[in-house]
C-alpha cells in the first residue's frame, strides 16, 4: 500500500539550508506539475524553479522576510500566461495534433468552443481562471512532495509586482500568483510535531 505521509507533511517553517533536493527529485516535481490536470488541458501556467542563492535572498525580501525563501532548496514560482487568447489555443491545438498524431483541422471545433469560452470573459476573469490551473498545479505539487518525504511550504505571503519585475516576468506576459518553498526540514522547526488541526469526516463531508 502506497504511503501517502499527509500526516507527516506540514507548512515547513524552517528549512535545513543545507540540504539540498538532487536531480532526479527536482525532476519528478517537475514532472508532476507537468502532468497535473488543468481546465482543458490548456496549461496557462508557466513555472520558474529557483536555486540561485543569491536569487532566492533577493526574493526574500519582497517576500516579508521569510526565510523559507531564502533557507529551501528551490523555489517554485507559479506563473499565469496573461489575458489567455485565441493565440494560445491555436498553439495548443498544434501541440495537441501533433502528440495525437491528428489533422488540426479535425480539432477545429474542440478549439473553436474554447475560444468562444475565452471569448465571452474579461481579461480579469481569464487571469483568474488561469490561477486556479496553477493552484491545481501547486496542489499536485504538495502532494507529491508529501508521497516522496520532502518538504514544502505554499507561500502567498509576497509582492507579486516585485516578483514579476526581478524575474523578468512582464516581459514574457506572465505574472506571479503563489509560491512553494521545498526542500528539507530543519529539526529546530517546532511546528513539524504539532498535532495537525482539521474538520472531522462528519463535518467536512455528506455522503449522499
Amino acid at each position: 500500500m502506497i504511503e501517502l505521509n499527509l500526516d507527516w507533511r506540514y507548512a515547513t517553517k524552517e528549512f535545513d539550508s543545507a540540504q539540498k533536493l538532487n536531480d532526479q527529485q527536482v525532476h519528478q516535481l517537475v514532472e508532476c506539475i507537468r502532468l497535473a490536470p488543468t481546465s482543458y488541458g490548456m496549461q496557462p501556467i508557466h513555472v520558474k524553479v529557483i536555486s540561485q542563492q543569491s536569487m532566492k535572498e533577493n526574493l526574500r525580501e519582497v517576500s516579508f522576510g521569510q526565510s523559507q525563501i531564502s533557507d529551501c532548496s528551490h523555489l517554485f514560482v507559479f506563473c499565469i500566461q496573461q489575458n489567455t487568447s485565441e493565440v494560445h489555443v491555436d498553439e495548443y491545438m498544434d501541440r495537441l495534433a501533433k502528440t495525437r498524431k491528428l489533422a488540426t483541422e479535425a480539432l477545429s471545433g474542440y478549439g473553436g468552443m474554447i475560444k468562444g469560452f475565452l471569448s465571452q470573459q474579461s481579461s480579469a476573469v481569464k487571469d483568474v481562471w488561469a490561477a486556479r490551473q496553477a493552484y491545481l498545479c501547486l496542489g499536485f505539487l504538495l502532494h507529491t512532495c508529501a508521497l516522496l518525504k520532502i518538504d514544502a511550504c505554499p507561500i502567498e505571503g509576497f509582492v507579486p509586482e516585485s516578483y514579476d519585475h526581478m524575474l523578468g516576468l512582464t516581459a514574457q506576459g506572465l505574472s506571479s500568483v503563489v509560491v512553494a518553498a521545498v526542500g528539507f526540514r530543519s529539526a529546530e522547526d517546532v511546528t513539524q510535531h504539532q498535532a495537525k488541526v482539521r474538520k472531522s469526516t462528519a463535518e467536512m463531508f455528506d455522503f449522499i
